[in-house]
């Protein structure tokens, strides 16, 4: 049976490896960069 969140987490890890075959991955939100710049989302620090 396949793993979605492991396949999830496996891509999103080769991506901060700086793997260049993938796109970058907010570890954040643990989506694509692209999609949160598109929808205007970023992440608020809190101290």
């Amino acid at each position: 049976m396949v793993d979605p969140f492991h396949t999830l987490f496996g891509i999103a890890g080769l991506s901060l490896l700086g793997e260049e075959q993938i796109k970058p991955v907010s570890p954040v939100f643990c989506m694509p960069e692209e999609v949160l710049r598109r929808v205007n989302v970023q992440p608020e620090l809190v101290s």
